[in-house]
Order: structure tokens, then C-alpha cells, then sequence
């Protein structure tokens, strides 16, 4: 079969960094640039994860109306908190706390 080896995790950690490293600086640039523009039109849309509004998750976006657009900004909503649960789980288990 011709099946590749698997990856050697020093090697992969070392493509990582090298791409966290190329990723970050691009980000930097961009926000640079983006902040030297003051007058940006802008397209702000919002979803759920399901047509009714019983979705515990949302997605919020703000895109540019450039050609070709960027997004901007992007937000994660859930009405779900996982901290919460983990909190009442250990109270749950421990109920000195």
C-alpha cells in the first residue's frame, strides 16, 4: 500500500511555528492598514447554528465592502457557558465548595 509515514512531531511543531510566525506578521500588517483607512464601508450579518432561535451558538461578522472583501471582525456567540457547567459539576462532586 502506499501509505506515507506519519509526520515526525518534531517536524510538525517546526512547520508550526513557521507558519504561526508567517500568520501573525500578515495579521499585523493588515491591522497596520487597516487602521490608516477611516472611511471603510462595512457589511455586519449575523447567523445561528439553526433556522429557529432555540441555537445555544451564533456567529456574528463584520466584513468590508471592498473588492475583494476582508473580513474584519468575527464573534462566536453562545448562550451555552462552559465555565458554569464546570463549576456546577465540581460543586456537584464536592459539596463543601
Amino acid at each position: 500500500m502506499d501509505i506515507l509515514p506519519p509526520v515526525h512531531i518534531e517536524s510538525y511543531k517546526r512547520y508550526e511555528d513557521l507558519l504561526f510566525t508567517s500568520i501573525q506578521e500578515v495579521a499585523t500588517n493588515e491591522a497596520r492598514t487597516c487602521c490608516k483607512d477611516n472611511d471603510v464601508n462595512v457589511s455586519i450579518d449575523g447567523t445561528w447554528l439553526t433556522q429557529d432561535y432555540s441555537s445555544l451558538y451564533g456567529l456574528g461578522t463584520l466584513v468590508s465592502a471592498a473588492d475583494p472583501p476582508k473580513v474584519l471582525d468575527y464573534e462566536i456567540l453562545s448562550r451555552h457557558c462552559s465555565r458554569c457547567t464546570e463549576l456546577l459539576a465540581v460543586k456537584k462532586f464536592d459539596s463543601e465548595l
